[in-house]
């Protein structure tokens, strides 16, 4: 319906039951014209758009979210872009999104939306096997919170919900070794009568040398931070775009930590990221058609063009009191790009082809003052157990956790390319499962001077994606890697991966 025809551009602007005939006309032995013949009738008006079918969700929440609206002409592509909208609120059954037009004269037509709620609040408990210990997680995502019925009487059953906020609390523990406590909110429509986003978010982690109950630490690494971001929907160049802005503040505190340039003292980190994205994906879990580009930025303020010191001598010097004053405020802009195609190969739109390719860099504005946080670690799931903040983990099948970073440190960039052929199994409301089979290729880089697109590691496999709305999205992955990571002469091999969340 949304391909470019001439039915299209006339249901476009209200002739809803406009019919497009061609005729064949026979002028010649060998030749013939073809004549378009147009039955315009005439245009429609929207007389009322009606809801049923939610219980959790507030009429309200759900009314801005529709592009069509009472007294406008007839609009089939705003239909599209309605249903788009309604499957991305993630509340309701993605197969059964799609309205009832009901003609009530010979200009008028009623616009009616049937949804079908589905769960979508989701708790988590998982375990892992990293850095030689077991590490559990546990947490809980409601995405109907309302805030606004916070404290209204009767509103909690079993919390105040109706206004599509969201609010997630996660923690992850191995009782000694390692702690992290996540906590963030976002409301889609700050104020409630435009569609712009407000988000706040902090995390605190600790993680040491004291493996057992009985061990006192001699070494750790401890983290916090907080944000705050808003975030638009723009109308140029089209509907599908989006604006976000992000304030962040960090706070490092390590003692004989060896993962990072700085082994001891603190670090801070002041930074502002913003967000260009594009989506017209037509389902977020089991995307049928679209695509999604994502560019980031990320910067601090250089500090080193005002400061006064000499960063080539205290980096001469390397000492961890030379190292302490050359990080004691973290400098660094940070770029992402992300892109995403999904296409239909079969006539009935099972066989979905997904072609994705990123890209990632840490620059910085000084040579002698390169961050030692975020960084990208490439390779594996990043589901060994816990999350080293400071630290992009990105996953690539076939290979270890951080297999393909060329040194100690991490990496600075990084490039990845995948394929996949996806085909359903089930697509219902209690639970939907597809199956891949994939092609994948990427590596890590010290600078960007050594970056190139073409050097990749390469990987192919086969998974499988369960989506249940109480648990969220689950996963595995066999990959067999084709090269040597780095560091090894052999080939990597056989690997599992695990899969909890979505990411893009």
């Amino acid at each position: 319906p949304e391909e470019m025809s001439i039915s299209s551009l006339y249901n476009n602007n209200g002739y809803l039951l406009s019919q497009i005939e061609p005729a064949e006309i026979v002028v010649g032995p060998d030749s013939l014209d073809l004549e378009i013949r147009v039955f315009e009738g005439k245009p429609f008006t929207i007389n009322e758009v009606g809801i049923s079918g939610n219980v959790r969700l507030d009429d309200e929440t759900i009314r801005r979210e529709l592009y069509v609206r009472p007294g406008e002409l007839y609009n089939q592509a705003l239909i599209m872009q309605t249903i788009r909208s309604l499957m991305g609120m993630g509340h309701f059954d993605e197969q059964a999104v799609y309205p009832d037009i009901q003609p009530v004269s010979d200009e008028l037509v009623n616009v009616n939306w049937p949804l079908q709620e589905k769960a979508s609040d989701q708790f988590n408990i998982a375990g892992g096997w990293g850095a030689g210990t077991f590490v559990g997680s546990v947490g809980v995502t409601l995405n109907n919170l309302s805030m606004r019925n916070f404290f209204k009487k009767g509103a909690w059953q079993p919390y105040p919900s109706g206004q599509n906020q969201k609010l997630s609390i996660s923690g992850q523990t191995n009782g000694t070794y390692y702690k992290a406590l996540s906590v963030s909110f976002t409301d889609p429509w700050l104020g409630g009568r435009r569609p712009n986003s407000f988000s706040l978010s902090g995390y605190i982690s600790e993680q040491n040398n004291a493996y057992y109950v009985w061990q006192t630490a001699s070494m750790y690494y401890k983290s916090m931070g907080l944000f705050a971001g808003l975030g638009k929907r723009m109308q140029w160049p089209d509907p599908y775009f989006t604006f976000y802005g992000e304030l962040g503040y960090q706070r490092y505190d390590l003692h004989g930590w060896n993962s990072f340039i700085l082994n001891n003292g603190k670090a801070n980190t002041l930074s502002l990221k913003l967000v260009f994205q594009r989506s017209s994906v037509d389902a977020p879990f089991f995307s049928r058609s679209g695509s999604e580009f994502m560019l980031s930025v990320q910067a601090t303020p250089p500090f080193s063009l005002w400061d006064g010191k000499d960063y080539a001598a205290l980096r001469k010097e390397n000492t961890q009191a030379a190292k302490q004053e050359m990080y004691r405020w973290i400098e660094f802009h940070k770029w992402l790009l992300k892109g995403r195609w999904y296409y239909p190969i079969t006539a009935d739109q099972k066989l979905i082809v997904m072609l994705g390719a990123e890209m990632g860099y840490l620059g910085n504005y000084n040579p002698d003052k390169v961050s030692p946080f975020e960084r990208f670690e490439i390779g594996g799931d990043g589901m060994t157990g816990y999350n080293m903040y400071g630290v992009d983990i990105i996953a690539l099948r076939g290979y270890d956790d951080g297999a393909l970073d060329p040194s100690d440190y991490y990496s600075v960039a990084y490039n990845k390319y995948t394929m996949e052929l996806r085909y359903p199994v089930i697509l219902k409301p209690s639970s939907s499962i597809y199956v891949h089979a994939f092609l994948e290729g990427g590596s890590g880089f010290n600078s960007w001077s050594e970056f190139s697109p073409f050097k990749i590691k390469r990987s192919a496999g086969v998974g499988v994606r369960m989506f249940l709305p109480f648990v969220g999205l689950l996963g595995v992955d066999w990959g067999y890697g084709f090269d040597a990571p780095y560091g090894s002469t052999e080939r990597s091999g056989s690997q599992f991966h695990f899969v909890l969340g979505q990411q893009f």
